[in-house]
């Protein structure tokens, strides 16, 4: 009977287990990049901003034709497309950004084989750090990522009365007290 009990334990939090997971990314599934535009920039490299829609299935964008850049609906990933003698400049870093109000950028996981150092990331962009390393032709940096559309802006409720601010009790005591003894002293004055 200890069996059927363990499985029954296993098979419940198991159930748990996928529920939490639904409840969680409920309103991740349709984020994606796709169709979005994203913008690429190497500042090293003293060249402009360049930007491209990313299409699901092919190579976005050829950075100098020494390197393709694929953005998915669930990675980003570059290949270089030449190998690289040691003179890449360092430090170099590899931007990538797009519109916050489109897609937030909420989670990433760096594939094993990618080449970089280091990578940071916000809800707008993705910066990979390939200093000091000379990559080979076939070498790759992949990036599995998670997104959320942004929840949409709120907008004021004209239905709702406007707040009127009210003075405090208390300061409508002192004010009270303040001219009742106006008057009284006034009134000895007189007298």
């Amino acid at each position: 009977m200890a069996p059927t009990e363990n499985y029954y334990i296993s098979e419940l939090n198991m159930k748990k287990l996928v529920l939490l997971a639904l409840v969680t990314f409920a309103g991740y599934a349709n984020a994606s990049l796709i169709s979005q535009q994203v913008t690429y920039e190497c500042p090293e490299c003293l060249e402009a901003p360049v930007s491209f829609t990313a299409a699901e299935g092919i190579v976005d964008y050829l950075p100098y034709d020494h390197m393709a850049i694929d953005v998915e609906a669930d990675f980003i990933s570059l290949e270089w497309l030449v190998s690289y003698d040691g003179s890449t400049k360092d430090p170099l870093h590899i931007n990538l950004s797009w519109d916050v109000n489109v897609f937030e950028l909420i989670s990433v996981v760096l594939d094993p084989d990618s080449i970089a150092y280091a990578y940071e990331f916000g809800a707008d962009f993705l910066s990979i750090d390939i200093s000091g390393i000379w990559p080979l032709k076939g070498d790759f940096f992949k990036a599995y990522i998670t997104g959320a559309e942004p929840p949409p802006p709120t907008e004021p409720d004209e239905s709702k009365d406007p707040v009127v601010s009210v003075p405090e009790p208390s300061s409508l005591i002192l004010l009270a007290l303040g001219i009742a003894g106006l008057l009284v002293s006034s009134k000895r004055q007189y007298r």
